[in-house]
């Protein structure tokens, strides 16, 4: 039941690129050229932030870790939040455990996760981001297909500073980046 349910979501999921896709380009949105065929974006994202071919060397400076099992997805959002914010420094990973290696070992301003990923899940990553008090002012951005009150509210009682569900507009991720930002932010 599991698998049946996994096979379901990735191809919701990869439909709701597809159609993204096709509206994008139908609207002839000016921003849209960047996300016009899926191998383009990957790698327009891959060159937009490589360092010396060390695009995830733990050593580097980070300002973003974007944790997201769907390596689609995860590029889609890097490379939108790369093209309207470029002097932030993004990281990623590709479940919850190694998003929790790198946000110990990075200490990023702000850690954007979804929630169902193998390994570890974004709640336990909340969790422990929390736990730790170094992690303290580390800003938490959920974003999921799930849009239970439940789950919200848990995401929220463990720290998440913001709640988005996908599919997600492009002006919903730029906003939750820049509320990180914001003076009295926590920070």
């Amino acid at each position: 039941m599991v698998v049946s349910h996994k096979r379901e979501i990735e191809k919701y999921s990869s439909d709701l690129v597809k159609r993204g896709l096709e509206l994008a380009n139908r609207l002839n949105y000016p921003e849209a050229e960047m996300f016009r065929g899926d191998s383009q974006c990957t790698e327009k994202m891959r060159k937009s932030t490589d360092r010396g071919g060390e695009t995830d060397s733990f050593t580097d400076k980070c300002d973003l870790l974007i944790v997201e099992d769907e390596q689609e997805f995860r590029d889609f959002i890097g490379l939108l939040i790369q093209r309207n914010f470029p002097k932030l420094k993004i990281q990623f990973a590709g479940d919850g455990l190694e998003g929790i290696k790198k946000v110990k070992a990075l200490k990023p301003h702000i850690v954007w996760t979804c929630l169902k990923m193998p390994c570890m899940d974004g709640l336990e990553l909340i969790e422990l981001i929390r736990r730790n008090p170094s992690l303290k002012n580390t800003k938490i951005i959920v974003c999921t297909y799930y849009d239970s009150k439940d789950i919200r509210n848990r995401a929220f009682e463990l720290g998440a500073d913001r709640f988005l569900n996908k599919p997600i507009a492009h002006k919903e991720v730029l906003s939750a980046i820049d509320s990180c930002f914001m003076v009295g932010s926590g920070e």
